[in-house]
């Protein structure tokens, strides 16, 4: 139900955080003694680069395999097929590039998706408010929300 976080309470060295529980983005603050069946550990999971992704789409040139992480709604994953495209990037630094289109238009993240089947990536510019965020992680872009 909810987990364990590192943070440390400035009220009381005793208290650390606990997160999910009512959501994933609730926290709140308990004793770090606190026992239950209700809170525990859970492990922080990263998607790992595949060894040999097979590349559906090409972008500035560099060839990309477009995947999504599983689970409920498309959350985007671009892996490179080259290992070292992200290679300068620091793991969990965010970074906006690309931009998904909708029947020929560019989609606003921020507006509902008609139809995920029927987006296309695209490293044509439309403005910074079309770029994807994505998080860099294991050499892998992952989009920062579902769409």
């Amino acid at each position: 139900m909810a987990f364990w976080g590192q943070e440390i309470s400035a009220n009381a060295a005793s208290n650390r955080v606990v997160r999910g529980y009512l959501s994933p983005r609730f926290w709140d603050y308990l004793d770090a003694t606190t026992r239950g069946v209700d809170v525990g550990f859970r492990p922080a999971l990263e998607p790992l680069a595949s060894d040999t992704p097979t590349p559906n789409i090409k972008l500035d040139g560099i060839d990309f395999q477009l995947a999504s992480l599983p689970g409920g709604g498309f959350c985007p994953i671009l892996q490179p097929v080259n290992k070292d495209v992200f290679t300068n990037i620091l793991v969990g630094h965010q970074v906006q590039m690309y931009t998904f289109m909708e029947d020929g238009c560019p989609v606003h993240l921020d507006e509902a998706v008609k139809g995920v089947c029927k987006l296309t990536l695209t490293d044509r510019y439309f403005g910074n408010e079309y770029l994807v965020p994505w998080t860099i992680s294991n050499g892998v872009a992952v989009a920062s929300r579902a769409m």
